[in-house]
């Protein structure tokens, strides 16, 4: 795998290959929002770890004060 760093940004890219299926995803979903494609990839990785977090009780919500946590899917 190839890591190609490009100074002006601060981006990295890796050159993973994604499988169709995926890259008509992300071009439905550029076309959809008006974003670009690493927005857009971007987005759904921190929404996937913000599922993954939630669901294994990482995130802690406040309600009137009192920490709780819960283990519930965001579907």
């Amino acid at each position: 795998m190839k890591l190609m760093e490009l100074n002006n940004n601060n981006k990295v890219a890796k050159g993973y290959r994604l499988r169709v299926s995926t890259h008509r995803l992300i071009k439905d979903l550029v076309n959809y929002t008006g974003s670009d494609y690493d927005t857009i990839i971007s987005n759904a990785c921190m929404l996937l770890e913000k599922e993954i977090k939630y669901i294994s009780g990482e995130y802690i919500f406040k309600k009137n004060s009192v920490a709780e946590s819960s283990h519930t899917s965001l579907k």
